[in-house]
């Protein structure tokens, strides 16, 4: 299923410093308080519900599937792939688990963890994207590699990373299922103000990935028109600035002779001083 890339067989038992017999990839089990989470184990959160779930399955029929174990040098065995079984069954009560013992390199766990994540367990395209960033910053990966050993095309695994670029606020509406990976694309494009303004409003008001590809282009277009306005009105708009010493922003519609000006200020020390500068007396 996962190519030459999953190849489990392909360190030897050597590097490890167990014995073969422990490390041919025989079932066996395991004390449950000798196994410890994976290093390279993307899922970062394992939902209460869907967890009792499995326990209560645990309870009554045991552990059906296997975890795949890799040993490390204190005598403890680092989970490779199985981290929801081994929970759930702490929460069964039980106080061993049926393992198959592998002797594997941090490449070749890595990717299997990751595979087994999007494969079998539905992994959130933000911890799969932030899990596939950390194999290639980590293990010196390349697109393509990630690509071949999860099956995917190379311009996918592009897609993914680019959830990485996304704010905090935008990457927990994508790992909720708020926002899908299309919006997730489109919004890495974007400024960071803008983008986290603009997805909470489709998340909130269920754009599909064309409607806020078309807010997004109207966004763009109006600020690129605004960059085009009266080189007088910026002139004054800089003068203005200058006098009460705060950045300063004026709207002009020429149609309509209306406009606004806004003053910046991040603290209320900076407003009184604004004020001052334009004869306003905050005391009176």
């Amino acid at each position: 299923m996962m190519g030459t890339a999953l190849n489990m067989r392909d360190p030897t038992p050597s590097q490890t410093g167990m014995p073969l017999s422990r490390c041919d990839g025989s079932l066996v089990r395991v004390g449950i308080e000798q196994l410890r989470r994976g290093r390279f184990q993307p899922r970062r959160e394992f939902p209460a519900e869907p967890l009792q779930e499995l326990a209560a399955s645990i309870r009554t029929q045991g552990v059906v599937q296997p975890i795949v174990v890799r040993p490390v040098p204190d005598g403890s065995y680092e989970i490779v792939a199985g981290e929801r079984r081994w929970r759930a069954a702490q929460l069964a009560g039980l106080r061993d688990v049926p393992v198959v013992i592998r002797a594997i390199d941090d490449k070749t766990a890595a990717l299997f963890a990751l595979a087994e994540n999007v494969q079998r367990e539905n992994l959130n395209p933000v911890d799969e994207a932030e899990g596939i960033a950390r194999l290639i910053e980590v293990l010196g990966l390349t697109h393509q590699d990630v690509a071949d050993a999860l099956g995917y095309k190379r311009e996918h695994v592009s897609h993914l990373l680019r959830i990485t670029r996304l704010e905090p606020q935008v990457k927990a509406l994508v790992a909720s299922g708020s926002l899908t990976l299309g919006h997730a694309k489109v919004l890495a494009g974007i400024a960071k103000d803008a983008q986290i303004t603009m997805a909470q409003t489709a998340a909130e008001q269920g754009w599909t990935v064309r409607r806020l590809e078309q807010q997004v282009k109207t966004q763009n277009n109006a600020v690129s028109q605004k960059n085009r306005r009266d080189p007088d009105i910026a002139r004054l708009e800089r003068r203005v600035g200058e006098t009460v010493g705060s950045p300063t922003s004026l709207d002009f519609d020429e149609g309509s002779k209306n406009g606004t000006i806004t003053f910046k200020f991040h603290s209320h020390d900076e407003l009184e001083g604004i004020l001052a500068r334009l004869g306003v007396r905050v005391d009176q």
